[in-house]
């Protein structure tokens, strides 16, 4: 079978960086397309894609070039916004900021995967930034590259549940490359948004309408990028068109904003729910519960809610011990809105372990996490809202510290915690981490 050009050119870059690999030399000139993606690819994109997995930070993804932008207006950093930190976390000798060997910091990609010597080297001289042009990293392209392709395998007006509009969709590379991107609608009077990510292969995203003028055609753009560049791909109009020109609220959790574990020291959930709606004049109604596997909790019903923040308590005494969802339902009369919160584990065991008995271990987290620039998040272990955090990755996960510390941090006291530590943090998490205020 004859094989095209840019499938060729494709081949041959992986197979370049295979041959690397095994001591070939490094190509003069690195570029993301054909030299750096393959790599990241292989070794990076299965923790650091998007959704990231395993415990990996949600702020970046290493498996497009450019930033993208989420439904929520949150910015995702892309490899080239990353390239500093790929090369200080992939390099035994870099020294950070001050000219000092962070020995704190992990090495990436963790044990079992390793990075070869020339695997390295290519990652480091694209990440150099005496190699790059106009300030950046160099992008670079495949010969002959193909744009992706992406298909409606549904009718626009096939799938409309109410406001809530189901976009089915096949997105394909003829190159055999991977690709991502973000679906986007706008008007000619407005600026587009984006209304969520676009994945490799079949798949659907829901448009919710209902946020968007009445009786207005909006045109949808996918904006795919498959490492030579970005590709804006026409898919097409869709008319609103309401029996009523009304707008529904959005409704979005402020308080729990992340995983969180309550015990019985403290028994009392601080809830913030926001609702937003541009129409002037409505009135709204919160409803909010916990629910899990099929039964729920009402912690408010129908209660009269303003446009902003408004607070509700949970209180967790004598409520079953398992890991519950908040559920938030916004109303204006005429249009609803739900939205589901983080996970939140209820406890109820005996407090048996003090803040005391475990402060000198979170030390141990200290040299990455306390604040000292180094790659981590900056982290209190005084913070209640950290805790359901630190418990799925220290106790659940067991994956922080990370394995690839004790490798990289030979010069300094070994940080692993024993299975024995990692039970008295999770044992003091779970009743409630007394001495925590």
């Amino acid at each position: 079978m004859k094989r095209t050009e840019t499938t060729t050119a494709f081949i041959v870059a992986i197979i370049a960086t295979m041959a690397a690999c095994d001591g070939l030399q490094v190509p003069q000139k690195v570029t993301w397309a054909e030299h750096v993606k393959p790599i990241v690819a292989a070794k990076c994109v299965h923790c650091h894609g998007y959704p990231a997995i395993q415990g990996a930070p949600n702020t970046f993804r290493l498996d497009v070039f450019e930033d993208t932008t989420t439904a929520d207006g949150r910015v995702i950093f892309g490899a080239a916004q990353m390239v500093a930190s790929i090369g200080t976390r992939i390099d035994h000798d870099a020294l950070d900021g001050f000219g000092v060997k962070p020995y704190s910091i992990p090495i990436m990609p963790p044990a079992p995967a390793s990075l070869s010597d020339a695997q390295r080297q290519i990652l480091l001289d694209w990440a150099n930034p005496l190699n790059w042009e106009n300030g950046r990293p160099l992008r670079g392209t495949l010969r002959g590259n193909r744009a992706p392709t992406l298909e409606l395998t549904q009718p626009l007006d096939s799938s409309l549940d109410g406001d809530l509009l189901t976009i089915h969709y096949d997105l394909r590379d003829p190159d055999g490359e991977t690709v991502a991107g973000v679906l986007r609608v706008g008007n000619s009077a407005s600026d587009s948004v984006v209304v969520g990510p676009l994945g490799l292969g079949p798949g659907q995203i829901v448009w919710d309408t209902g946020q968007f003028d009445n009786n207005t055609t909006y045109a949808l753009v996918a904006v795919v990028e498959d490492g030579s560049g970005s590709h804006d791909i026409d898919m097409g109009s869709y008319q609103i068109s309401r029996t009523d020109a009304n707008l529904a609220p959005t409704v979005s959790f402020v308080t729990p904003a992340r995983d969180t574990v309550m015990g019985d020291a403290v028994q009392s959930l601080a809830i913030t729910v926001n609702i937003g709606d541009t129409d002037a004049g409505d009135s709204h109604t919160l409803s909010v519960r916990a629910a899990t596997d099929g039964a729920f909790i009402r912690i408010a019903d129908d209660a009269p809610a303003a446009v902003g923040d408004n607070s509700f308590t949970w209180n967790t005494t004598g409520v079953p011990a398992r890991i519950w969802r908040l559920e938030a339902t916004a109303s204006d009369g005429t249009a609803t809105r739900t939205v589901t919160s983080r996970p939140i584990r209820v406890s109820h065991e005996p407090a048996t372990v003090d803040f005391q008995d475990v402060s000198g271990l979170f030390l141990k987290c200290a040299e990455c996490h306390g604040g000292t620039g180094l790659p981590g998040p900056e982290f209190d272990p005084l913070d209640r809202s950290m805790l359901g955090r630190v418990y799925q990755r220290v106790v659940l996960q067991r994956n922080m510290p990370p394995e690839s510390y004790r490798t990289y941090n030979s010069d300094a006291t070994d940080p692993q915690l024993t299975p024995e530590e990692r039970d008295m943090i999770g044992q003091w998490i779970l009743s409630g981490a007394p001495g925590v205020p």
